[in-house]
């Protein structure tokens, strides 16, 4: 029984940090697809924040649920 709470909190963890990891992997992906030096800030953001939603809604579609 610990150890099937001990693989759960694992698994959240890791779930966790991948999370957090999405606004960074959205700037990456943001200055592969553009150059950004010539964006405006508004469009920037703009930009940024539909990627940061993609990788998001992927990440629902895509990472396990912890309880599994």
């Amino acid at each position: 029984e610990h150890g099937k709470e001990v693989i759960q909190m694992i698994k959240s963890q890791t779930l966790e940090a991948v999370w957090d990891m999405i606004p960074t992997l959205a700037v990456q992906v943001l200055a592969a697809k553009h150059d950004l030096s010539t964006m405006s800030y508004p469009d920037m953001l703009n930009e940024l924040n539909n990627i940061m939603g993609d990788l998001f809604a992927a990440a629902d579609e895509t990472l396990p649920t912890v309880s599994k």
